[in-house]
């Protein structure tokens, strides 16, 4: 989903792509969780098994059919003995 909003400042509208990019994002780090599941041996169910969610669930995520939270990615993250870092970043500049 894009926004146009109008930026007061420089009297321009300026497009938000907010929902694309918070699915790119959101995709990213589940890409990163399955890489680490696998390099770990463990099963959709193991995973499942800790986070105590059913199977359903984790594939449901891994396919992204959905947006997760992060409290959702977070406990995904601890089954694996790993942690989730978020961090600001500036901008590139076009």
């Amino acid at each position: 989903m894009d926004y146009i909003v109008h930026d007061n400042k420089n009297n321009t509208n300026v497009l938000i792509e907010t929902d694309n990019r918070a699915k790119d994002l959101s995709g990213s780090i589940i890409d990163e969780l399955i890489a680490a599941r696998r390099e770990l041996g463990m099963t959709q169910q193991n995973i499942a098994d800790l986070v105590g969610v059913p199977r359903a669930a984790v594939s449901r995520l891994e396919r992204k059919q959905h947006s997760p939270s992060i409290e959702t990615m977070l406990r995904y993250a601890n089954a694996l003995g790993k942690d989730l870092k978020i961090s600001l970043v500036d901008k590139k500049q076009p």
